[in-house]
């Protein structure tokens, strides 16, 4: 089967030089769990240091948006480690992070068969980039930023909401077979 989702927890926005995201209740060792970090207004693109063991997926400076938003994405496997992780950086800047766990995944190496990502702009509607996934029962997840707070508009092929703050959206949805997303 395809992994599944698990649990998610976020951390409001507020200006500052880092933010503490929280460990989902429920996260067990062994769990994937994917973090996103929105930053704005960040002109200078500070170098932003991530937790011990986390590691960088993507990258997405937006600066089509006003003001410029930034969307870093990490992923570490649970393992014992404590309830919080710390990502800082330089400059006092708007921000707000989210963390979500999953199970079932590749025990060991990388659990990720694709990655894609795209930037389209200022809104709600998640806009699912497509990917061809190479091997069976995976899960497709979207991490999606905006500057245009409000509710989140599901991608067509990614209906399941997994967590949401008001910049931050993830959706999920299990693709059985592999092929194109859409």
């Amino acid at each position: 089967p395809a992994p599944f989702f698990r649990a998610s927890a976020s951390t409001t926005g507020g200006n500052r030089t880092n933010i503490d995201v929280t460990k989902p209740t429920g996260t067990v060792d062994g769990d994937i769990m994917i973090a996103t970090i929105y930053i704005e207004q960040n002109p200078t693109y500070d170098t932003v240091t991530a937790p011990a063991g986390w590691t960088a997926f993507t990258e997405i400076n937006n600066t089509a948006s006003t003001p410029d938003i930034r969307m870093l994405t990490y992923w570490k496997r649970a393992s014992s480690e404590g309830a919080s992780f710390n990502w800082s950086w330089t400059a006092s800047v708007y921000c707000e992070g989210s963390i979500s766990s999953f199970y079932g995944a590749a025990s060991s190496g990388n659990p990720f068969n694709i990655e894609g990502a795209s930037n389209t702009g200022d809104d709600t509607t998640a806009e699912a980039t497509s990917v061809t996934t190479t091997v069976a029962n995976t899960l497709i997840i979207g991490l999606y930023t905006t500057f245009a707070s409000g509710s989140w508009a599901p991608a067509y092929t990614l209906p399941t909401q997994a967590a949401n703050s008001s910049v931050i959206g993830t959706f999920y949805a299990a693709k059985l077979s592999p092929g194109a997303t859409g």
